[in-house]
This record gives C-alpha cells, sequence and structure tokens, in this order.
C-alpha cells in the first residue's frame, strides 16, 4: 500500500467515525425507568398492610423530583396480580429499548413493598417467585438494574449465588456498566416491619429521608448508592431494635463493574430546600403538619446538611443532651430556607417520679428545671443546662428514652406551647386599628391582648381577644378569641376560637386546639383538636380529634377520631375512630368505630357499618343470585363486617321457558353476622323483612291516598288520613323471617350457598302477604303465629 492509499483510506474512516462520535454526544448521559409495586394485601390468614400504597407513592414522587424519574418513565402498581407486573416488565422492555437510542446508559428501578415469604411475593391470593422474578427483571434490557423489596424474609431474595460486591456504579456515564443492586429491608430469616407513626414501613421511610439529603454523608448534595445503603442500614436497624417484632437488617447484593459510585438523587434539584447549617447540632426530626415525621438526622457540628423537601410548613425539633428545642418553618416552591438559632424554642422535658429514691431531691430537682427555664433568655438554648447542689447524677430521675425517640414522645401540647411566645414576652394591652396601617397608639406592635378594628385587623400573635366587623388575620399564634363578621384566617400555632358569619381559615405549622364556626365553612390545613361547626362544609387537612359537624358535608384529610355528623356526606382520608353519621355517604379508609348512613365506604372497617349498602373492601362485598323452593328468583347484595353485615335483596316469581309474571314482586332488607369467616366453609345468621309488592294493588290503593293541597295551612287531621292512607298500602305485606345460609368457597370471589329459611306469619298482622306464590305446611307455634319453612340455593360473586 503506497502513502497515497494510505491516507485516502485514513480519511475516508475519519469521515466515517465523525458523524457516529457527533451521533453518541447528542445523546442524554443517563435514562432512568422506575416500576413502584404496592401490595397490601397477602392472602389469608395474613393482616392486611396500611401503608404498602403510600410508601410505592412517596418513593415514586421522591425519585420524580430529585431521582431523574420522568413521569412518562414511571408507573405505580396497588395490589396487582403477577400478569400485571409481567405486562409492566414488558412495556418497559420497549419503552428502554427506545430509550437506549437516546442515553449512553439506562437504569431500571424496580421497587415492591407489601408481603412475601421464604420463596415469593405474595400479591393477595397470587405469588411471584423469586427465581422468577429474577429471570423477568433480567430480560428488561437495561444496562443497569436497582432492586429494593420491602417485605419479610425478602433477604432470600438478595442471596444469589455468586453475588459478590464489586466495585459498584459509575459517576462517569460514558463508561459501559451492566450488572444489578438488589436491596432488601430484611434478612432471609427476618420479618419487615411499618409503623403507624411514621405512616410508612421502617425500611422506606428510611430510603426516602436518606435519598432527600439525610444520606448524604460527604455533603456535595448528592445522595449516591452506598450512602444510602448505609444510612437505610443503620436507620431500620435503630427504630426496630426495640419492637416486639425485632430487629431488621437490611440486607444487599451488588454485582457491577465499574468505578465510583452512582447518584441516585440530586439534592439541588429540588422544588425547596431546608438548609440545617453547620453551627446546629444534635438529632434533628422534621413533621409536617400532620404531625407525620418526615425526616430525621443526626446533625454534627461543623457540617451543613440540606434536605430536599416539597413546600409547606415543618415542626423542626433539635434533641441533645442538654435540651430539646423547636421551631415551624415555612418552604417556599423554588426558595431555600434556612434554620436560624434565634427561632428555636425549649421544650420541658418530662420528668418521672423515681421509684425507692428520694422525694425531695427529685422535687428539688424538678423546682431547679423549672427556675431555669423561667429565668431562660431566648438566645440562651444552645448552652441550656442544670447543675444541682445535691443531687449530681439527676439524669437518673429523666424518663429514659432514646433520644431518636424523643420527636415522636413530644405530646401535642408541648408542640403547640413550643410555637407560641415565651412567657416572659411583655404583651401590649389594647390595639385600635382604623384601617389597614393606621394603628393606635403604636403602629409596630407585635404581641397585643386585645386588638379591635373599624374593619379588618392584622396583628402578628395575640393573647386575647381580636374582633372586626369584616376580617380578623394572624400572622403568628393566636389565644382566645378571634371573631368576625365575614372571615377569620390564622398561619400560625392556634388555642382560640374562631367564630365568623361566612369563613373561617386556619394554615401553618402546628395543631389547632379550639372551635371553628362559621356559618359557611371552616377550613384547617393542619392537626386540630376540638369543634368545627359550619352550615355547609368543615375540611380538616391533618388528623382530627373532636366533632365535625356541617348541614351538607365533613372531610379529613387523615386521622378522624370522635364523631363526623352531616346531613349528606362524610369522608375521612386515613383512619377513623368512633363515629360517622350521615343522612347519605360516609367513606373512610379504616373504620374501627361505627357508620352509620345510607351508604357506607371504607378499605377497612374492624367496627360496624350500619347502612342499607355497605361496602367494605375488606369486609364483605358480596352480589349473589338464588332460587328458592317456592319458586321465586332473588339477586342480593350483602355488605359490611363479618360481625355485622346488611343485606338487600329484590325477586319475583321465576318462569323460566315462558313470559315472566312481573304482577308481584319482593323486596328485602336484613341485618346479619357470618361465623367462620375466611374459611372454605361458613355460615350466616340473618333476620329479614320482606316486602310483597303487588303492582295492581298498589295502583289502586295510591288512587285512594287524599292529596294534601299544600297552598294552604295542613291540619292535624289532613295529614293523619295523608299517613294512615299510606300505611294501608303496606298493611300486611311484610314477612319478617330468620335465615341460616351455609358457604362453601371456592375462591375469594366465588361460592355456592344453601339456605335454610324462616317465614313467620302472624294472625291479623301479614296475612295478605302469605296468599302469593305457594308455601309449605306451616308449623304452628300458637293460635295467631305459624312458621313456614323453605330452601334457597344460589351462587355468590
Amino acid at each position: 500500500m503506497n502513502i497515497h492509499t494510505f491516507a485516502g483510506f485514513m480519511a475516508a474512516a475519519v469521515m466515517t467515525l465523525v458523524p457516529l462520535t457527533a451521533a453518541a454526544q447528542d445523546k442524554v448521559p443517563v435514562e432512568r425507568f422506575a416500576l413502584y409495586v404496592a401490595s397490601n394485601k397477602g392472602g389469608a390468614g395474613r393482616e392486611t398492610l396500611r401503608y404498602a400504597g403510600s410508601d410505592a407513592s412517596k418513593l415514586a414522587q421522591t425519585m420524580s423530583e430529585i431521582g431523574g424519574v420522568s413521569a412518562s418513565n414511571s408507573m405505580i402498581l396497588v395490589d396487582p396480580a403477577k400478569s400485571d407486573i409481567d405486562k409492566a416488565f414488558a412495556s418497559f422492555s420497549d419503552s428502554i429499548k427506545k430509550g437506549g437510542l437516546r442515553a449512553r446508559r439506562t437504569e431500571f428501578v424496580f421497587y415492591y413493598s407489601g408481603h412475601s415469604d421464604e420463596t415469593s411475593l405474595l400479591l393477595g391470593d397470587d405469588r411471584y417467585d423469586y427465581s422468577l422474578l429474577k429471570a423477568e427483571l433480567g430480560k428488561v434490557p437495561s444496562d443497569v438494574h436497582v432492586v429494593m423489596l420491602d417485605s419479610c424474609f425478602s433477604g432470600n431474595f438478595v442471596r444469589a449465588k455468586g453475588g459478590t460486591r464489586q466495585k459498584p456504579f459509575l459517576m462517569d456515564d460514558s463508561t459501559v456498566v451492566q450488572g444489578h443492586a438488589y436491596l432488601s429491608s430484611s434478612s432471609a430469616h427476618e420479618a419487615s416491619q411499618e409503623s403507624d407513626d411514621i405512616q410508612a414501613s421502617f425500611f422506606t421511610h428510611a430510603l426516602i429521608t436518606g435519598l432527600r439529603g439525610a444520606a448524604d454523608s460527604s455533603g456535595d448534595k448528592k445522595v449516591s448508592l452506598n450512602e444510602l445503603y448505609y444510612y437505610a442500614f443503620n436507620q431500620t436497624l435503630s427504630k426496630t431494635e426495640s419492637t416486639t417484632v425485632g430487629p431488621q437488617h437490611p440486607s444487599y447484593n451488588i454485582t457491577l463493574v465499574g468505578s465510583g459510585d452512582l447518584v441516585l438523587t440530586d439534592i439541588e434539584d429540588a422544588e425547596s430546600l431546608l438548609i440545617i447549617p453547620s453551627e446546629l447540632e444534635g438529632n434533628c426530626f422534621i413533621r409536617n403538619t400532620t404531625g407525620v415525621l418526615v425526616s430525621e438526622v443526626r446533625k454534627i457540628r461543623g457540617t451543613e446538611v440540606a434536605l430536599a423537601l416539597p413546600a409547606g410548613f415543618y415542626t423542626v425539633a433539635i434533641v441533645t443532651s442538654k435540651a430539646t428545642t423547636q421551631t415551624s418553618v415555612q418552604l417556599v416552591k423554588n426558595q431555600k430556607a434556612v434554620l436560624e438559632n434565634e427561632s428555636f424554642t425549649i421544650v420541658p422535658k418530662i420528668y418521672g417520679r423515681p421509684r425507692g429514691d428520694s422525694a425531695q431531691a427529685y422535687d428539688e430537682a424538678q423546682q431547679a428545671s423549672q427556675n431555669a427555664l423561667t429565668n431562660m433568655d431566648d438566645d440562651d438554648w444552645s448552652t441550656y443546662d442544670l447543675e444541682y447542689d445535691d443531687f449530681d447524677d439527676f439524669s437518673q430521675f429523666e424518663r429514659e428514652t432514646d433520644s431518636r425517640d424523643v420527636s415522636a414522645e413530644l405530646n401535642s401540647d408541648q408542640r403547640t406551647n413550643a410555637a407560641f411566645p415565651p412567657a416572659s414576652t411583655t404583651w401590649t394591652p389594647i390595639s385600635v386599628t382604623i384601617f389597614p396601617g393606621w394603628r393606635m397608639p403604636d403602629p409596630s406592635v407585635d404581641h397585643v391582648n386585645i386588638s379591635a378594628s373599624a374593619f379588618m385587623a392584622i396583628d402578628k400573635h395575640v393573647n386575647g381577644i381580636q374582633l372586626s366587623p369584616f376580617m380578623n388575620s394572624t400572622s403568628g399564634s393566636l389565644r382566645g378569641l378571634q371573631a368576625a363578621g365575614f372571615m377569620n384566617i390564622s398561619t400560625g400555632p392556634l388555642n382560640a376560637v374562631q367564630a365568623a358569619g361566612f369563613m373561617n381559615i386556619a394554615n401553618g405549622a402546628g395543631p389547632l386546639d379550639g372551635v371553628q364556626a362559621a356559618g359557611f365553612m371552616n377550613v384547617t390545613n393542619r392537626d386540630m383538636r376540638g369543634v368545627q361547626a359550619a352550615g355547609f362544609m368543615n375540611r380538616a387537612g391533618g388528623s382530627f380529634e373532636g366533632i365535625q359537624a356541617a348541614s351538607f358535608m365533613n372531610v379529613a384529610k387523615d386521622r378522624f377520631e370522635c364523631v363526623q355528623a352531616s346531613n349528606f356526606l362524610n369522608v375521612v382520608g386515613q383512619d377513623s375512630d368512633l363515629f360517622q353519621i350521615s343522612g347519605f355517604l360516609n367513606i373512610a379508609k379504616s373504620m374501627k368505630g361505627m357508620q352509620i348512613g345510607i351508604i357506607n365506604i371504607a378499605e377497612e372497617n374492624t367496627g360496624v357499618s350500619l347502612g342499607i349498602l355497605n361496602f367494605i373492601e375488606s369486609g364483605l362485598m358480596s352480589p349473589a343470585y338464588f332460587q328458592d323452593s317456592e319458586g321465586n328468583a332473588f339477586i342480593q347484595y350483602q355488605g359490611g363486617t363479618p360481625s355485622f353485615f346488611t343485606t338487600f335483596l329484590v325477586g319475583t316469581k321465576a318462569n323460566w321457558g315462558n313470559e315472566w309474571d312481573w304482577d308481584y314482586g319482593f323486596a328485602g332488607f336484613g341485618i346479619g353476622t357470618r361465623l367462620g369467616h375466611g374459611n372454605f366453609l361458613c355460615f350466616d345468621v340473618e333476620l329479614l323483612n320482606t316486602l310483597v309488592i303487588d303492582t295492581g294493588r298498589y295502583d289502586e290503593a295510591y288512587k285512594r291516598i287524599p292529596m294534601i293541597d299544600t297552598s294552604a295551612p295542613i291540619s292535624e287531621e289532613d295529614m293523619e288520613n295523608h299517613v294512615d292512607a299510606i300505611a294501608a298500602v303496606f298493611k300486611g305485606m311484610n314477612i319478617p323471617s330468620l335465615r341460616i345460609t351455609a358457604n362453601a368457597y371456592f375462591s375469594k370471589h366465588l361460592s355456592v350457598f344453601a339456605s335454610y329459611n324462616m317465614n313467620m306469619k302472624i294472625q291479623g298482622y301479614n296475612n295478605e302477604a302469605f296468599e302469593y306464590g305457594t308455601h309449605s305446611n306451616p308449623y304452628t307455634l300458637s293460635d295467631k303465629a305459624k312458621l313456614y319453612f323453605s330452601w334457597s340455593f344460589g351462587i355468590r360473586f
């Protein structure tokens, strides 16, 4: 080959490589896909989980905000069948093949929260074997697979032959990386747990908290796989060491080629940031307006910590060996909020009287504590300490508790008091506002006892009364009474009565203790203890303890305890204890008391649902068809809990092969209980009342009902005649009965049943009802009472 030929060959090669290189440079570095699966139901004999679905949603939200997973590349499946997961794998495989044309590296995240055993994921009555799951995951054509399993015995999935921890993920996206990373919430022989306090599982809560910045040990505002695993391991273990179930030890198996570490989340991509500055130290607990723990950090002095949190109001508590302090903070979208020393106030510790030690020493120590708190300046919180002359080791008088549990032990009274101005605050006795901005005697006053305005009162802190004919507003704390002709608004801690002709609004952090009373609507976006009373609607955005009463609707977003009463609708987004009473519809996620309404709906009810139609997902929701030995055909619906359910049925005479006779029919309602629920064979005992409906008879009877002239006053005699005429239509047409049913379940949604019916005829009460259809020979109870027996056979869905 001469020099000219070689030069021509090299030129052609360069011209060929240039467009290929340019195309590679046009690709995005990484495209990430994620499938989140939640299964609250583990099948017969296993407790229904409460937080699997919300765990999946929270993780998906976190990865969407700061984890680089776009909405189009994300999917959440709640209580799916195995076939649904397989379809999702196939869909992601197609998407990833297309994504490979756009990105230099593709990653697939699979998350599961729910039940599992030593061999399989448990999807209700379905199973997904670990070995098959690994095989299906292997078919998803991404460069990297990240699998997170939050379920019992999930360490069995992690234990794979040949799996060793090599150099893990690459930050250099130009390098080819292939392999997998498996993280599980527990070892192969341990149960995984969820907690009502954090309203999540321990492991997923640690994952989300870590991804949002708590796991960033390097301080680069990025969370890597290594950082996340070590944080989740330590947090999960520390939180479960003292539980009744026992400790959880998260496991891992990482088989990847490369160097460096994979960044899972970038904190600086968040919509809002909470900055804990370097000078603060201690165990930091962040709770949202509903009191749920959203993040916790063991803060070391000298390092700054950034947490990626959604915009909103939060309460921050910092616990050290010397003191517990607390503040409230609002995060605004696209902004950073920095915690400042001056904003924190002391939360007094709770002391317990020791058994067997000196009561005098205890009393002296407690008094010293109170004196120290009373005389403390606002700037002294960081050096808070107590010294005792007669008792060197005061710590034995403190209630024994680990610092990681202190946040949960702060009761709502302490949280509220911590957010109010300290006792040493100087209050202005009275302030009068002529118009917003025109205030006497001091326009700059922030703390007043009585605030009055001719039009609108706007204050920061009120410890007494705020009055105006139009509108009141407080941006700080409020104790006492807020009364306005139109509207009240409070955005700080509130321990008061809000009374308005139109609407009350309470936003901000900290619980609301007191009463909201309005002619139209009450709204609070925080926890509340007390009473909401409105002419139209009440809405509580956090948990609620007390009474909600409205003429139309009550809504509580989270946990509700006590009574909801409305003419139309009650809604509780989470757990509900005690009573829901409405004229039409009650809705609750989990009910532990009583629902009374025409229609009751709940995912789970361990109490009683009393209504015509009850829809309880974890209880009985059973439509059925059956025929009886008297030649009648029925459809029925049973809804409620196994301990108490209602039955609604309609039917007519069956004429198979001929034209059906619709001249008369049946409508019945009853109550019952189920014995042996969950077994293949179970039994129902019901009390029913069935109304025989003769359409021809009712047409004639209806014509005899006297019409009432509503244009003139209605006399008592006219009303009595009208009611008596209506009662005559139904007189004698009711059949009371006792029904005992044996059910044989072939699957969760299919059973057959046989019923033995005892229908009672009472002379002079319901003779006419037994003139329709055919009946067996009666069994005589007395001169006036007879029993007619029949059988029913049907299928239930």
